[in-house]
This record gives structure tokens, sequence and C-alpha cells, in this order.
């Protein structure tokens, strides 16, 4: 189980869990070796095909570079699960901002937000996979 103070691959001191969703859970984390704090996905898949998949994707996150992504720097499996390693980017929390809003948000902040999501789409789907992943998951 990973609790506050957890250290894996000898690198990475888990600080807190951000968030738990259904395909894994977020920590905030010190990269000890490069002093820096870093956000760590864990996943745990007993699928093969799915442990293949997940490695492929951190390859392929891994080499994207836009303003609207966190940079992929490692992923690693340890005590059978697995692990994305990311820059850790500080801000508000939509769900907390949308539970202590009054009202709608303002449209400006809304078109300003759906901009960069959609920027970050198409960047993405303008790239062309390594032939490993293209040829392992027909879908990107």
């Amino acid at each position: 189980m990973i609790v506050p103070g957890s250290i894996l691959q000898a690198r990475y001191q888990i600080d807190e869990q951000l968030r738990q969703g259904g395909m894994g859970t977020v920590f905030k984390a010190k990269d000890l070796r490069l002093n820096k704090t870093v956000a760590v996905k864990a996943c745990r898949f007993t699928d093969k095909k799915l442990q293949k998949q997940f490695e492929l994707e951190a390859q392929l996150l891994a080499v994207l570079r836009h303003p609207s992504l966190p940079i992929v720097s490692d992923h690693f499996e340890e005590e059978n699960q697995f692990f994305l390693v990311m820059d850790y980017i500080d801000g508000e929390d939509l769900g907390e901002m949308i539970v202590a809003r009054k009202g709608p948000f303002m449209l400006d902040d809304v078109f300003r937000w759906a901009d960069q999501i959609l920027d970050a789409l198409i960047f993405m789907h303008a790239q062309v996979p390594p032939s490993s992943i293209a040829t392992s998951n027909p879908r990107i």
C-alpha cells in the first residue's frame, strides 16, 4: 500500500494522495534525485495486454511537448503496480471550483479553458505514433 513517506524505486518519496479514480491513483511526490515535486500515477493491471499498452503509452507521452500537457519523465513497475511519473502542476481543482461557485463560470474563462483543451487534443491527434504503438493498438 502506498502511503505518505513511501519511497518508490529508491527515488520518488510520496507526499500525499491527490485523487483516486477508475484508472488509478495520483500522488504528489518528491523526486529525490532531481529534488523536484512530481505527480506519480499508480495503476494496477492484471491483463498483460493492458500492461504492455501502459508501457507503450508512457513512451509516447514522454516525447510530447505542449504547454497544456505535463511532461512524462518516467514509468516503472513495482509490486504488481504500474507507475507513470510526470510534472506536478499546482493549481485549483476544477471539482472544488464548481462546488465553491454560486453560479456559472464566466464565459471568457470557459472559452479560454476549452481553447487550451482543444489545442492539446489537436496537437496529440496530429502526432504520428511510433510504429510499435501503431501496430499494437490500431485505434491510436
